[in-house]
């Protein structure tokens, strides 16, 4: 996580440093992209489950608010389906129980976006912030019924490619906090749409 936050930071300073150059040298005009306006998206991810087993899509809405074609803020929520395990319990007498397990889990972020424009339609983008994390794990076998909740740090590098005037494609690759054990991974990958207004 440390290597990943000093690569994003690094990386975003030099692509400030280079957009602040290139604003000296010729102010772009105003567009409707540069000018502040909200926006919401809906996405799919897919991230590694080690109590499932494989990778699973899980959806995600998220929106945001634009300063300019530079700076802006972003929070989202991605909400990760019920994974069913196979718990068992063992007595000291060497019989066991075997009962089902469920397990669900759910991540929420807010954090500041840097976005760099590469042609008219095309954008790459930088995000660093907070994330907390939620699993409710339950299994009647073993007495287990809590919650686990956590909060981290949160990082994205993604892209978009403008569809239509107000629509726009999204992939990206975000960490959220710490590596899990079990459950859902830190990482995910999404797709998703963007519509700003």
């Amino acid at each position: 996580m440390k290597k990943l936050r000093s690569s994003l930071l690094a990386g975003l300073c030099a692509i400030g440093a280079a957009q602040a150059q290139a604003i000296d040298a010729a102010p772009a005009p105003a567009t409707a992209e540069s000018k502040p306006h909200a926006y919401v998206g809906l996405g799919l991810g897919v991230v590694s489950d080690t109590i499932a087993g494989g990778r699973r899509a899980n959806a995600k809405i998220f929106g945001g608010y634009e300063f300019d074609r530079n700076w802006g803020v972003e929070a989202g929520l991605a909400g990760f389906r019920t994974s069913e395990f196979v718990a068992v319990d063992y007595r000291p007498d060497g019989s066991y129980d075997v009962g089902q397990g469920k397990m669900k889990s759910a991540r929420a972020y807010l954090a500041g976006k840097y976005s760099v424009p590469v042609s008219d339609r095309f954008s790459a983008f930088g995000k660093f912030g907070l994330s907390y994390s939620q699993r409710k794990i339950s299994a009647p076998v073993m007495g287990w019924n809590h919650t686990d909740r956590d909060t981290g740090l949160y990082a994205g590098l993604g892209a978009q490619y403008k569809l239509t005037g107000n629509l726009d494609a999204v992939v990206e690759y975000e960490r959220y906090g710490k590596r899990k054990v079990s459950g859902p991974k830190a990482d995910v990958y999404s797709i998703g749409l963007k519509y700003g207004f």
